[in-house]
């Protein structure tokens, strides 16, 4: 079924492939290993996980967060956590409240986003934030500017 013709168009040959009615043009090879380098570079790149805490191998997580913002010094009191009571209903892969704060760490960064953006909330990586309702907006942005300096 499939059989190749050459054209005289240019100095180049020009292959085609028939397959059944649909005539395919096949690239000359050296477009054909670029093309596969680019490829393959483009799926390493999609395989690299984009948000990694320490060493770059273990997915941030809300008690990693929670940890890292009191060595620094920022109030995160009475951390409790909460991944089995919330993370069920919205798939979250951990969950700790504090009397500042709710964090929730998500396995990817989409599935972060897209909780963040339905609910409205400040979103850093693979982390959604919530303040306590008495934090005023200001202690709000300075927690939310402690974050950023910890998180990607």
């Amino acid at each position: 079924m499939v059989e190749e013709r050459r054209t005289v168009a240019d100095a180049s040959p020009a292959r085609s492939a028939t397959i059944g009615v649909v005539t395919l043009e096949v690239m000359p090879r050296r477009y054909r290993v670029l093309t596969a380098a680019v490829v393959a570079a483009g799926l390493t790149a999609l395989h690299t996980p984009s948000a990694s805490a320490g060493t770059g191998h273990e997915p941030l997580t809300a008690a990693g967060l929670v940890a890292a913002l009191q060595s620094e010094g920022v109030a995160a009191p009475n951390p409790i956590d909460t991944t089995a009571q919330e993370c069920p209903a919205v798939d979250c892969s951990q969950a700790i409240v504090t009397d500042t704060m709710r964090v929730k760490s998500f396995l990817t960064v989409p599935q972060a986003k897209w909780y963040a953006v339905r609910r409205g909330l400040p979103r850093f990586a693979n982390m959604v934030i919530e303040f306590a309702p008495p934090l005023t907006s200001a202690q709000r942005d300075d927690y939310l500017q402690a974050i950023g300096r910890l998180l990607p």
